[in-house]
């Protein structure tokens, strides 16, 4: 959206998402699960029961583990506070506290991924409206302005057949983004990144610069 009102394709553009994955469902993704037929690149992991994002983050929990060092406890850490945040949140699902045992103790869904590790199935709707600086200014509300901004996979067509799962693709969209922009990561005062599985968390504050690997 941003690149389409920056080059003059549009003046205005609405982006939005809806999410709708009630508790124990998966949206439209049943029909890539066993023991249904499989098409396209699914065909090479479902039946082997890789067909869903906790198995992918497990790999990458165990490869990060075992590449830095990492403990289950730094893991837990994410979930303890993530949990304390939303917590302040009258909306959220969950704000009873949590503790690091409540954490070690829930059960495994895809080791060394714990329940708590994983994103939680919410059903909401979110939009944005993207247009010019020049436009903005006649709008009520006091504008966010895009800086940069950068889009990165990888080198590889699937998670799990990157040559170094110790990482994702947040380590090749930051360094384009940061290479863009008039800022760095040590100008940033909020740092408000995709925190699904906690492994994301830790893998987006790597590679932005706000931490070393590791």
């Amino acid at each position: 959206a941003a690149a389409a009102v920056a080059s003059g394709s549009c003046e205005a553009c609405l982006v939005y998402r809806t999410v709708s994955r009630a508790g124990g469902h998966s949206g439209g993704e049943g029909s890539r699960i066993p023991p249904r037929a499989v098409g396209g690149d699914m065909q090479f992991s479902a039946p082997y029961g890789n067909f869903a994002a906790p198995q992918w983050f497990g790999m990458y929990m165990r490869r990060y583990m075992h590449v830095y060092g990492a403990t289950e406890e730094h893991f837990g850490a994410v979930a303890v506070t993530q949990r304390e945040w939303a917590a302040l949140n009258e909306r959220a699902i969950f704000r009873d506290p949590m503790t690091m045992e409540d954490y070690l103790t829930c059960r495994y869904i895809s080791e060394p991924l714990r329940l708590f590790d994983c994103d939680l199935p919410v059903t909401g709707s979110g939009a944005v409206v993207i247009t010019t600086a020049e436009r903005a200014v006649d709008l009520p509300h006091v504008p966010v302005y895009i800086d940069s901004w950068a889009f990165g996979t990888g080198p590889r067509p699937d998670w799990f057949q990157w040559p170094d799962m110790a990482n994702m693709g947040s380590h090749h969209a930051a360094p384009a983004m940061w290479g863009r922009s008039q800022f760095k990561p040590e100008d940033v005062d909020t740092a408000q990144v995709y925190d699904g599985f906690t492994i994301i968390t830790l893998q987006w504050l790597e590679a932005l610069g706000f931490c070393k690997l590791g």
